[in-house]
């Protein structure tokens, strides 16, 4: 079964959540997954926070018997494993591959990605002028403290949307060098 994560979803632990409409209890799951009661507890606490990982949220929905869904999109253990939709333009293909490469390291350290929205939405702001570019801009910061689903649905959209959100993109310096080089050789072979 999958468990769609979304706005509605995010006001209470997804793990407690799945756990008490199917009748387990902490010491139960803890079980299942060779943990401490403790453990499930503060994984619980830290999802209510925001600050749970997500591959430690799949582990426990996988022991309920659940997946991790968000929005349109499956987020696996290996990585994102759909295919991006063809794009003409260059720069959109650029654009892109950088985007699911943030998206990489947002899955993998989400605090850490997020915590760059607010202060790149501020630079951006102090250069660039405009009514459907402060939109944008307030979208993502939006995002930046909502569930991962709706932003991760962003970083890789194909949509016209997500393709101008992403000409704003204010995700500065949450990758390296090399990282960038990669992307942008995967866009353009």
């Amino acid at each position: 079964m999958a468990t769609r994560i979304g706005p509605a979803a995010a006001e209470q632990s997804t793990i407690r959540r799945v756990r008490t409409a199917k009748g387990i209890g902490v010491r139960e799951l803890a079980r299942r997954m060779n943990v401490t009661p403790g453990a499930v507890s503060q994984w619980e606490r830290s999802e209510a926070n925001r600050t749970i990982q997500v591959d430690t949220l799949q582990r426990a929905l996988r022991a309920l018997g659940e997946e991790l869904v968000t929005e349109s999109r499956s987020i696996g253990s290996e990585g994102l494993p759909y295919e991006p939709a063809p794009m003409e333009r260059r720069e959109d293909r650029v654009s892109f591959e950088l985007h699911r490469a943030i998206a990489r390291k947002l899955i993998d350290t989400p605090d850490a990605v997020r915590s760059v929205i607010p202060v790149g939405v501020e630079k951006i702001r102090g250069y660039v002028r405009g009514p459907l570019v402060n939109a944008w801009l307030d979208e993502w910061l939006a995002l930046s403290t909502g569930p991962l689903g709706p932003l991760v649905d962003v970083l890789l959209g194909t949509d016209e949307h997500a393709v101008e959100m992403r000409q704003n993109t204010p995700f500065l310096g949450v990758l390296t060098q090399q990282e960038r080089l990669e992307a942008i050789r995967r866009a353009t072979a």
